[in-house]
C-alpha cells in the first residue's frame, strides 16, 4: 500500500511538472515535483485549499501550507489520517468531515478577533504573519514563528503569495 503511494505521488508530480508552463498563465497548480514525493504529495492535494482559504480570508497561502504541513507532519499524523485536522487544532481532537471543512474552520478561526490584527499585515509579509500567529497564541512553542519561517523558505511557498497578488 504504501509503495502504491509513493508511486501515485510520484506520477502526480511528474504530471505536474509537465504543465508546470500552464501554471505560469494561471491555468493549475505549481509544479511541486523538485520536493521529496511526501511533500509533494501534501503540496499537491493541499494547494487548492490553501488558495481558496487566501481567496476567502486573506491569509497567505504560504502560511496556511506551512502550518498545515508542520502540525500534521505533512498530512502523516493521526490528527490528519483519521480525524482530517491538518492544522493541529484543539490539541487535534477535532474531528472534520473533509478537507474542506477543516480548511474553513481554520479560515475562520484566523478571522477571529483573536487574530484581526494579523490581517492588517501585507500577504506577501509572511514572515511578519509566521511571528504575528506565534504571538498571538497559535502554539506555545517559543520558536513557532521561526519553524514556520524554515519550512516556508525551504518549500519556497513564498512563491506562491506572490504569484496571487492580484487577489489582494
Amino acid at each position: 500500500m504504501k509503495k502504491t503511494m509513493r508511486i501515485i505521488a510520484i506520477l502526480a508530480c511528474m504530471i505536474l511538472a509537465l504543465v508546470g508552463s500552464a501554471y505560469a498563465q494561471g491555468d493549475v497548480s505549481p509544479d511541486f515535483s523538485h520536493h521529496p514525493p511526501h511533500v509533494c504529495e501534501y503540496l499537491t492535494k493541499h494547494y487548492p485549499y490553501a488558495l481558496s482559504t487566501y481567496i476567502e480570508f486573506g491569509i497567505p497561502i504560504s502560511l496556511t501550507l506551512a502550518v498545515g504541513a508542520y502540525e500534521s507532519a505533512y498530512g502523516k499524523s493521526y490528527a490528519a489520517k483519521e480525524k482530517c485536522n491538518f492544522f493541529g487544532l484543539v490539541k487535534g481532537q477535532m474531528p472534520f468531515n473533509n478537507m474542506s471543512q477543516c480548511y474553513r474552520f481554520w479560515g475562520y478561526l484566523l478571522s477571529t478577533e483573536r487574530y484581526q490584527k494579523i490581517h492588517r499585515l501585507p500577504h506577501t509579509n509572511w514572515r511578519m504573519w509566521c511571528h504575528s500567529l506565534a504571538y498571538l497564541g497559535y502554539n506555545p512553542r517559543d520558536t513557532y514563528g521561526d519553524s514556520l519561517i524554515e519550512v516556508i523558505e525551504y518549500l519556497e511557498l513564498y512563491k506562491l503569495d506572490l504569484k496571487h497578488e492580484e487577489y489582494e
